[in-house]
């Protein structure tokens, strides 16, 4: 990274946390209960291969900061809530309650794990969705587009509804892959998920990528590439009438360093707190610093958590 890159990269970072500062006064009585609570969580390009994972911080649905996990953080977390309305009674998905959770909204979702099709039979149409949601028909017969992704030694496959804007590739970033291949167009769900399967049956392609998997892979060299896995006439064969897009994300080798000396390597995919420097982050896996020990944090953990920060320690 050149130096007027990180100067503003510094800028940016002092700019979000001075903001997020003077949202909280210390001296407050205010329950915790009642602190704003992390929504979600995206990345911020710093160049073309180097992304800083952010945090949205919302009060009554309104957002009120995006803090960098970049740096020295102070961060209390606490209880989950329902992110509609506040209530402590979760669901498994740990997102909603079970007044919020939406069952008319997850329809679809039969068709997605069941295999388009399969479910209401091959008469579902755009005009006519079987399922009797009319909402659904933009997920269901929409264009998509397939990719394939890898994370240090491990490639996966996944789907994703076609964007014509500049995020459209966003989703791929937010897991933090080092490189993808997408294929497209595909022109419904019922389309895209049958190549989906195809790969993960035929080529062995991960589904998904634990929280211990993906850190096994960010802090030991990668040896392979997705060309090296992948022939180009493989793809030809598989895929003749789609294009595709090959894309490098996050570079690789950054803890070399720290492989040939002392750090002790900590795993707590779920945290309660960020006390320290945090000196990485790669989607959805941030790492804190803190003398001779780094610690690995899953990010999209704290989606729903409560939060409150020392400002007095920015």
């Amino acid at each position: 990274m050149v130096k007027s890159e990180k100067k503003e990269k510094n800028n940016q970072i002092t700019r979000l946390s001075t903001e997020f500062s003077t949202l909280f006064d210390d001296d407050s009585d205010e329950d915790f209960s009642f602190l704003p609570v992390v929504s979600s969580y995206s990345v911020l390009p710093i160049d073309s291969d180097c992304f800083v994972s952010y945090i949205i911080i919302k009060e009554n649905q309104e957002v009120m900061i995006r803090c960098l996990l970049d740096g020295l953080l102070y961060l209390t977390f606490g209880e989950k809530r329902c992110l509609k309305c506040g209530m402590l009674n979760l669901l498994k998905d740990d997102r909603y309650c079970k007044y919020c959770d939406d069952d008319e909204d997850k329809a679809y979702l039969k068709c997605l794990f069941h295999s388009p099709l399969k479910v209401y039979g091959s008469k579902c149409f755009a005009d006519h969705p079987l399922c009797s949601y009319t909402d659904n028909i933009y997920r269901c017969f929409d264009r998509y587009y397939l990719y394939i992704g890898r994370i240090g030694e491990q490639i996966k496959t996944g789907i994703s509804r076609y964007r014509s804007s500049s995020l459209k590739f966003k989703r791929l970033i937010e897991q933090g892959l080092n490189e993808a291949w997408i294929i497209y167009p595909f022109e419904s769900l019922s389309d895209v998920t049958s190549f989906e399967r195809l790969l993960i049956d035929e080529y062995g392609l991960e589904e998904r990528i634990t929280f211990a998997e993906k850190v096994e892979n960010l802090i030991y060299p990668s040896t392979i590439s997705l060309e090296s896995f992948f022939t180009e006439n493989q793809y030809k064969e598989l895929f003749p009438d789609k294009k595709i897009i090959k894309k490098e994300y996050y570079r690789e080798g950054f803890f070399n360093n720290y492989l040939s000396s002392s750090f002790e390597i900590v795993l707590k995919q779920e945290t309660d707190e960020i006390q320290g420097n945090v000196v990485f982050s790669q989607g959805n896996i941030g790492v804190v610093k803190q003398k001779y020990q780094l610690t690995f944090f899953d990010i999209s953990k704290l989606i729903g958590k409560t939060v409150k920060t020392e400002g007095d320690l920015w």
